[in-house]
């Protein structure tokens, strides 16, 4: 999914992860769920890098309702 808009914006990928600042005050946990591994990476390595979120990852459905179980993450991105 954003494979396509790195190479051709890269700018693109880090305004879609542009939060406003009240965010930070409720959103510290974010699960990225994707079923490519490079848009996991790039998604969640954004998020931890720009807004110092802490990331977990799912490569499908399952794995992400695992994962809710587990870590009850604050909000879920995915593609």
């Amino acid at each position: 999914m954003y494979r396509g808009m790195v190479e051709r914006n890269p700018e693109a990928v880090q305004d879609a992860v542009h939060f406003s600042p009240a965010w930070s005050q409720i959103v510290h946990t974010v699960l990225v769920v994707d079923d490519s591994a490079v848009d996991r990476v790039l998604v969640g390595g954004l998020l931890k890098q720009q807004h110092g979120l802490e990331v977990s990852f799912a490569a499908n459905g399952r794995e992400a309702l695992d994962a809710v179980r587990s870590h009850a993450p604050d909000i879920i991105v995915s593609d």
